[in-house]
């Protein structure tokens, strides 16, 4: 696969840098997507890494070395609330790796690639790469902007598959709906078919097209991990 930038990969324990040019990002990707099997079922796995690694993924991800960013809501672009009635949820946010912006953090990626290789290898899906990875920091929030669940989204308008793997031991479901995106349709109703509690060392793992939306702790800090694989 031609990609930007250097990557981190995680095979068999060993870590493998490499470097490769690229061209169409966007149509490399869904080609590589529909060459997969995408998943229909929801798969939750606890202690999908090891709990040394959980603790040391927990103190990094909570420590004071991660330089969070604020953003005004915790799934969707400033753009597109602007044009809706969207009532937004702030929270923080750290990028690790993003494909379409060339951008790359190694000292994030890579000690944290191997959740998405170890929930991916449990439903024998073989990953070709991680195009988009990063963190979400969520506060416990005043009951006048605190809200059921937050908003509806999806992450990537292309197949892939979604990965969410929780840092820290929190309240504030996931919940995933029955509506998968479809281009030429706006979701108007969606039912929620699941809904996964936060948990050190759990992840959920699913077809990234499926709608779904965090919520917000009602005491503490709720961290999670986002990985979009291919």
């Amino acid at each position: 696969m031609k990609i930007y930038g250097e990557l981190a990969e995680l095979v068999e324990g060993t870590f493998l840098l490499r470097k490769h040019a690229g061209q169409n990002l966007h149509q490399e990707f869904e080609s590589l997507a529909h060459r997969q099997i995408m998943i229909d079922d929801i798969f939750v796995f606890d202690d999908v890494i090891s709990k040394d690694r959980q603790d040391e993924i927990e103190s990094l991800m909570l420590g004071p070395g991660i330089n969070w960013q604020f953003i005004p809501d915790v799934a969707l672009p400033i753009s597109e609330l602007k044009n809706s009635n969207k009532v937004p949820t702030p929270a923080m946010a750290v990028s690790f790796n993003d494909h379409k912006l060339k951008y790359f953090n190694q000292k994030l990626y890579t000690p944290t690639c191997g959740i998405a290789f170890n929930a991916a290898s449990k439903i024998n899906f073989q990953i070709n790469d991680i195009i988009n990875s990063r963190s979400f920091l969520q506060f416990p929030l005043n009951d006048n902007i605190k809200k059921p669940y937050n908003n509806i989204h999806i992450d990537q308008t292309f197949e892939h598959l979604s990965c969410v793997y929780y840092v820290n031991d929190a309240d504030g479901d996931t919940v995933i709906f029955d509506g998968l995106y479809n281009k030429d349709e706006y979701l108007t109703e969606a039912k929620i078919i699941k809904r996964v509690a936060p948990k050190k060392g759990r992840c959920v793992i699913f077809n990234g097209l499926r709608y779904h939306a965090s919520s917000s702790p009602s005491t503490g800090v709720r961290c999670i991990i986002n990985f979009n694989i291919i």
